[in-house]
């Protein structure tokens, strides 16, 4: 409404349904959610802004003519002198870039190890708010790290997953957002599948254990499907 729109409640909610970074589908954002869709909004605006300038900067290559005459030669002298200024403004972006990474990843690195350890996320998740379980800390940090290597994220680490492209407001998510989500489905199903298959053990022992005794009537078959969805 600050900004002149009236959304309807239903509107907000299917905004927020198909907000890839609202990971709990509750139609709402925590603190870190958040704080995740300001940042991606700002890199889209900037990457945006960025994407306009080379266009302009090309229409204003092919406008030049071909004939070396000399307004055609400043245009082109211009021409260089702007792809260097931006291309100065760029270098300066990053080293600023680059400067507030390292002080993020200090303010992450609690104990000033060098690195950013399972505890520090731990620590970090509760001063958030969040109430993330042992496996979801385990797999933030088997994300980040190499398989087999100690769990610790350096800040070149830490760099490369700030610098992930991530869909902020898309319907069409990124592929590695769908094959998280994928990945997610598929350990949902092969959990389904071992509560069934205990349950199936469970059945299995108890009706082994009722024909071992002597003297007792064969249990009449049980009806209905199996435990697995």
């Amino acid at each position: 409404m600050s900004f002149g729109y009236d959304h309807s409640e239903d509107e907000l909610g299917l905004y927020l349904d198909d907000l890839s970074i609202c990971l709990e589908k509750d139609r709402s954002l925590d603190l870190a959610e958040f704080t995740l869709w300001v940042l991606k909004l700002s890199e889209t605006i900037e990457q945006e802004n960025q994407q306009i300038v080379l266009e302009d900067e090309q229409a204003f290559e092919d406008s030049i003519p071909k004939q070396a005459t000399f307004a055609n030669i400043v245009k082109r002298e211009e021409l260089t002198m702007m792809r260097a200024n931006r291309q100065k403004l760029e270098g300066i972006i990053d080293e600023i870039t680059m400067e507030n990474d390292a002080k993020l990843h200090a303010v992450v690195d609690f104990d000033k190890k060098g690195y950013v350890s399972f505890g520090d996320i731990e620590r970090l998740s509760l001063e958030l708010g969040e109430s993330w379980s042992f496996k979801d800390l385990d797999g933030m940090m088997e994300a980040v790290t190499t398989q087999g290597a100690q769990r610790k994220i350096n800040l070149q680490m830490m760099r490369s997953v700030l610098q992930t492209p991530l869909a902020w407001n898309e319907p069409d998510m990124l592929p590695v957002q769908m094959e998280l989500l994928a990945n997610q489905e598929a350990l949902r199903q092969l959990e389904l599948q071992r509560a069934g298959g205990a349950q199936d053990e469970g059945e299995k022992y108890g009706k082994e254990k009722r024909r071992a005794r002597p003297g007792t009537a064969k249990p009449p078959p049980q009806s209905g499907g199996c435990g697995v969805m």
